[in-house]
Order: C-alpha cells, then sequence, then structure tokens
C-alpha cells in the first residue's frame, strides 16, 4: 500500500494500481488500499472504479469520513452533484471538523448554482482552517457570479497574502 503512493504521486497510476492490488491480495478487509486505488483510478480518470473502490472502503469502515469525502469528488465529475453533496455531507457528519469536505461541499452547491450555500461551506471551510487557499479561490468565483467584486477582491487577495504561487 505505502509502495504505491509515491508513483501516485508522481501521476504513474499504473504502478500505483499494481501496489494496492498486491495491497488487497494480502489484506482484502483493509481499507486503504481501497481508498488509495479509488485515488489512482480517479487520476485516471476511471471514475466508476473509483467510486467503486471507495464504496469498498466504506464498506470496510463506514466511519472512514475521507472516503465518503473521496468519494463524493468523483460524482461531482460525473455531474452527480446531488450525490456529491450527500457524501460530503456524511463526511462532515463524521469529522465536523473536516475542513476539506466543506471545501468541496461547497464547490458542488456552486455548480449547482447554490451560491448561498457554497460561500456558507466556503467560510466554515475557512473558519477550520484560515490557510485552505482554494476555499478563498472558490468563493472569490461565487462572490463573482453574485457580482460582489469586492468580496472577490478580498478573497483573491488573501490567498494571494498565504500562498503567492498557489493563488
Amino acid at each position: 500500500n505505502n509502495r504505491g503512493v509515491e508513483p501516485a504521486a508522481k501521476g504513474n497510476y499504473d504502478a500505483a494500481i499494481a501496489d494496492y492490488n498486491k495491497a488487497i491480495g494480502l489484506r482484502p478487509r483493509y481499507s486503504f488500499p481501497f481508498m488509495n486505488r479509488g485515488n489512482a483510478w480517479k487520476g485516471k480518470g476511471d471514475y466508476d472504479r473509483a467510486i467503486a473502490d471507495f464504496n469498498k472502503a466504506i464498506e470496510i469502515d463506514s466511519k472512514y469520513a475521507v472516503a465518503y469525502h473521496n468519494r463524493g469528488i468523483p460524482y461531482d465529475d460525473k455531474d452527480e452533484h446531488d450525490r456529491a453533496i450527500a457524501d460530503y455531507t456524511k463526511a462532515i457528519e463524521l469529522d465536523p471538523k473536516y475542513a476539506d469536505a466543506y471545501n468541496s461541499r461547497g464547490f458542488a452547491y456552486s455548480r449547482k448554482k447554490d451560491y448561498d450555500r457554497a460561500i456558507a461551506d466556503y467560510t466554515k471551510a475557512i473558519e477550520l482552517d484560515p490557510k485552505l487557499v482554494l476555499a478563498y479561490n472558490n468563493r472569490s468565483i461565487v462572490y463573482i457570479e453574485k457580482k460582489d467584486y469586492d468580496r472577490a477582491i478580498a478573497n483573491y487577495t488573501k490567498a494571494i497574502e498565504f500562498h503567492p504561487k498557489e493563488a
């Protein structure tokens, strides 16, 4: 399982999947290789296989908030925003301090053009992790959609303050 992390980080998903397959063969009731393999499938753009692996991770450990969060991402990529929101919400129920889950749910709401809910989730993500640059950027985009340019600029400025290169 751990050996697959490095090739996955470098975009060599096939090598990573081979290692995760081996880990699953050795310990089929261990959720982490399913999670990691799901992330690799997601990286390859195979969202259905990714979802299947996240399902297996959740079946093994139904309290694993990250598995719900990660399953929400390919649902969102498939434009199944309600399913994504349900998964992000479950992740938040399991771990109310999971800033990335709020940010992701905010993104799903923004794709549905439910801008007020998106802003509320981005705001909560920032409250939990004040240096979460992606939440500032995402909230800026929503403020632009709402034509609230002053708040958009303020959020972009904050993102640049924390991570000039990333922002």
